[in-house]
């Protein structure tokens, strides 16, 4: 329920005399005497309100009194108007309902001034007409015509006055909902919303220009406070990017709204402000929480690095090292240093890695060529010994096979296939060798001649040193083979 009139201004009790008196007068007359005697009555619509705001009015007896001795002069002395039409001498008010309605809300009265249209031309018509009937000499009509125009032009003086109460109000209760209420400029702003509230609600506020004053002012500094913490918050944003970005993280789209963000507040429009720096700050947590994961799945990463170079020889200590380093730096907050080590201990690791497999490809390729070489001088042996009837056909095929492995670079085949091959051909070599040292072998016997008388006698015939047979072969190089065990020794 709406309050009252005697409940807005504190009134206990009013003169029932005077209450009376007042309540005998019509709307128009009331309004008239308010507006002679400077009574506000801004705001009011019903007449119990114009009788109560007169009715508490210091001189209001005075005024009734004054009043009454004019009616009463004016009945003594006959009138000079009395022939003009009876409607040119009563007001043309508005007419109002007596009955008690209850008055409108504060905020819905704030809301229909907001979307109130002032429009001042229509007053020309009331000046217009007052200066034709001027120069008609028609003087009643004039005054009655300039009266008129009095009051349109104070009533639509109270509705842009109240219009502009109504956006101060307004603006006010916008700043202070998004703004820091236990700051000392917004507990400044609230007190003076709540007398200027109070005034437009009273209906005083065209005789209250101190209590705007004291309100914009209150406001703008609240603003301004509050415009001066948004940069700040904006700059902190950005550094909180930069941040980001030297710990390795993807700043792109927190960025572009960071930027559209800090336009919005540039140019003032607080309100796109507020709903872009929301998601700017959520852009931002997310792009910090998204790289410190990415960070401490980094270790994890790393780890699989560190033993892969581990598991193939890889002399991976410092890239170890580094790693703990990185795990410390994260469990401390250092996000920063923690990007720069886990880049360091991966290069690290990696550089291990390439180092160990640079020497063993230099090992293979030694051996590769080791192989080639056995190659390359293993078929002009296999062309020698296939003159002296070697059959040739499991060395080519073995030799073959070696040059297959040394092409792909698997030199352990490519020289087990090649020594076999090498192996054939020296075995042929040896056994013909062998058959060679039988043919050109002398046989020795045991029998020896009788020395002739006056000469030395012969030395022993020559036996095998291992089963002590005579029957001995001697070949070239005094080369011996026996031919009982086999042995061969030299002569």
């Amino acid at each position: 329920m709406q309050e009252s009139f005697e409940e807005e201004y504190g009134l206990e009790e009013i003169s029932e005399t005077i209450r009376d008196r007042l309540t005998n007068m019509k709307v128009g007359e009331l309004r008239s005497l308010a507006m002679e005697h400077g009574i506000d009555i801004s705001g009011l619509k019903v007449k119990t309100d114009l009788v109560n705001a007169i009715a508490v009015h210091p001189e209001v007896e005075r005024i009734l009194d004054g009043k009454q001795d004019e009616s009463e002069e004016e009945e003594m002395e006959p009138s000079s108007v009395e022939e003009v039409e009876p409607s040119l001498l009563e007001e043309e008010a508005p007419k109002e309902p007596d009955s008690e309605a209850e008055p409108e809300g504060l905020n819905d009265r704030v809301e229909k001034a907001l979307k109130a249209s002032v429009d001042f031309s229509e007053l020309e018509h009331f000046l217009s007409e007052a200066a034709t009937r001027f120069s008609e000499r028609n003087y009643d009509a004039a005054l009655k015509t300039a009266k008129d125009s009095v009051l349109k032009i104070e009533e639509k003086v109270k509705d842009y006055v109240e219009a502009s109460w109504a956006f101060a109000i307004a603006s006010t209760q916008s700043i202070l909902e998004t703004s820091t209420r236990t700051s000392r400029a917004a507990k400044e702003a609230k007190r003076s919303l709540e007398e200027a509230r109070e005034a437009f609600k009273s209906g005083l506020f065209i005789r209250s220009p101190e209590v705007l004053e004291s309100l914009t002012s209150a406001a703008l500094n609240l603003y301004t406070r509050e415009m001066d913490m948004a940069r700040d918050h904006m700059t902190s944003q950005k550094e909180a990017l930069e941040e980001i970005r030297a710990m390795g993280g993807d700043i792109i789209k927190a960025d572009a709204m960071l930027a559209k963000t800090l336009r919005a507040l540039e140019e003032n429009h607080r309100a796109d402000y507020l709903d872009l720096r929301e998601e700017t700050d959520s852009l931002v947590r997310k792009a910090k929480e998204i790289r410190i994961e990415e960070l401490r799945g980094s270790l994890a990463a790393l780890a699989d690095i560190i033993e892969e170079g581990r598991s193939i020889g890889a002399d991976v200590r410092g890239a170890s090292n580094l790693q703990e380093d990185v795990r410390q730096a994260i469990d401390s907050g250092d996000f920063i240093a923690a990007n720069e080590l886990a880049d360091r201990a991966e290069q690290a690791a990696l550089k291990a890695q390439k180092s160990h497999m640079d020497k063993v490809v230099r090992m293979r390729d030694q051996q590769v060529e080791k192989a080639k070489l056995l190659i390359a001088e293993i078929k002009p042996a296999i062309d020698r010994a296939r003159t002296a009837g070697f059959q040739s056909d499991e060395a080519l095929a073995d030799l073959k096979a070696a040059v297959k492995h040394a092409n792909a670079g698997d030199y352990v085949d490519a020289l087990a296939m090649a020594k076999r091959s090498y192996g054939s051909v020296k075995a042929f070599n040896s056994q013909l060798e062998a058959t060679k040292l039988d043919e050109d072998a002398v046989e020795l016997t045991a029998l020896q001649e009788e020395p002739k008388k006056g000469e030395p006698p012969s030395p022993p015939a020559p036996t095998c040193y291992h089963c002590g047979s005579s029957r001995l072969k001697v070949g070239k190089r005094d080369k011996v083979r026996c031919l009982d065990c086999g042995k061969k020794f030299r002569g």
